[in-house]
């Protein structure tokens, strides 16, 4: 009777079907289906997104393929994939959930629970059941493993952000997906009658979507352009580039979200009074 509970089958069975069949096209249909999630406002895949996917499917299907071989350390290799990949979906969650829109925000914080019941589930079970203890020899995490397993990761992470921003993607229009930590900065400014205020972005060559809020106490309009060069020719009266549909006209308080990547913030004062006015970016 104790062998019936030894080798892959039952419950672990299933876990590695999860590992290389069931998560791996989840993740891809996923892609497909919420394509908001790992694209630009324009449709351009955003392809660090795209690597990270790429990347936990990969490392599912080792994981799994290692289980059903019966390597010696699979089972720690399985605890260490579901502790990270839920420490990085929690993280991801709370950085980037102010990004989305409300009805994007529900889909993330119930996919985090979703993350939580699979971890609680399949942690315990690799962590108690017999057959696993039967089959596997080496079960127990070791921590400082899992710390260095957190410090490839991360280095993942930072490698992927470098090899995509060696392939810029083409964006043109407004939006407003995840990309980068926001980090709310908030100015006033004072503009004279019938003047422009040109608020470069502080980064010049990262493709990044935004939020640009505003208030004034009289109305003025506010548009982002490409370059600093679009701004010298708006004021020569030359043709000059904004992020299309990124701009509100004649409005005291507005909000405008777009993917940039260069140039800055254009706010005319076209009335005849001084305008007192704060511009948000985030």
């Amino acid at each position: 009777m104790a062998d019936d509970v030894k080798g892959i089958g039952g419950w672990l069975l299933l876990f590695v079907i999860i590992l290389t069949i069931i998560q791996p096209v989840y993740l891809l249909v996923d892609v497909v289906a919420n394509p908001s999630f790992y694209s630009y406002s324009s449709g351009v895949y955003n392809l660090a997104s795209l690597l990270w996917v790429f990347g936990i499917i990969i490392w599912s299907l080792v994981m799994g393929i290692s289980i059903w071989n019966k390597k010696e350390k699979a089972i720690i290799w399985a605890k260490e994939f579901l502790i990270v990949s839920l420490v990085i979906g929690v993280v991801f969650t709370f950085l980037y959930a102010g990004l989305y829109t409300l009805e994007e925000q529900d889909i993330l914080f119930v996919e985090l629970f979703r993350s939580l019941i699979f971890f609680g589930v399949w942690f315990s079970y690799l962590s108690v059941s017999k057959r696993v203890k039967k089959t596997f020899k080496k079960t127990k995490i070791e921590w400082k493993r899992l710390g260095m397993v957190f410090l490839i990761v991360l280095g993942a992470l930072f490698l992927i952000s470098m090899v995509s921003s060696l392939f810029p993607q083409n964006i043109e229009t407004a939006g407003f997906k995840v990309a980068g930590i926001p980090q709310e900065i908030t100015q006033e400014y004072t503009l004279d009658a019938e003047m422009v205020q040109y608020h470069k972005f502080a980064d010049q060559d990262i493709i990044t979507d935004s939020i640009i809020t505003f208030e004034s106490n009289y109305p003025i309009s506010v548009f982002l352009v490409k370059s600093e060069n679009d701004f010298n020719n708006f004021i020569k009266g030359l043709n000059y580039e904004i992020y299309e549909g990124c701009l509100v006209e004649e409005r005291t308080s507005g909000e405008i979200r777009c993917t940039i990547s260069s140039g800055g913030i254009v706010v005319w004062n076209y009335n005849l009074y001084k305008v007192e006015y704060s511009l948000t970016m985030k």
